[in-house]
């Protein structure tokens, strides 16, 4: 899957500001809302937080990949989030995160082959450590963008 053709610029952070888990989700989610896309900002931070209840998406090596599904969409959308300091997120190495690749997947049942699909493609890049130092590295959205069109198979 070619997340160059998923990420957007205007959904994309660079510099997380928040220090908690709650607060970056927050963060992230309120830059989906400015980009466009239609949802509730407390229910939507609160059905993130549900899904962490049920395992930590922080899956180790500075990652975290938060996802939900949701009705208001009809195509999987992707909100990156760098952050430069880290952030205490109960990842399951315990680990501070820096790399958010936050997902939201449509509701409709017939669509979920693709939010599968990209997680298993995001979650399939960060394992290399080349890809996670690049980012890591990098200060702006085009970079980003560039980076993974350049990664494009």
């Amino acid at each position: 899957m070619d997340l160059s053709k998923i990420l957007q610029e205007n959904r994309i952070v660079i510099d997380v500001q928040s220090i908690s888990k709650r607060e970056v989700i927050a963060e992230l989610v309120n830059t989906a809302i400015a980009s466009g896309i239609e949802m509730d900002m407390d229910d939507t931070v609160n059905s993130f937080m549900e899904r962490e209840t049920l395992g930590s998406t922080g899956i180790g090596l500075g990652v975290a990949i938060p996802h939900i599904r949701i009705e208001s969409i009809d195509h999987c959308l992707v909100v990156f989030g760098k952050s430069n300091g880290g952030v205490e997120y109960a990842a399951i190495d315990n680990k501070p995160v820096h790399l958010f690749f936050m997902i939201f997947g449509p509701l409709h049942e017939e669509r979920q082959e693709n939010y599968l699909k990209l997680m298993a493609a995001i979650s399939k890049a960060l394992r290399q450590s080349d890809v996670r130092d690049s980012l890591v590295a990098m200060d702006s959205s085009n970079q980003v963008l560039e980076f993974f069109a350049n990664r494009a198979d």
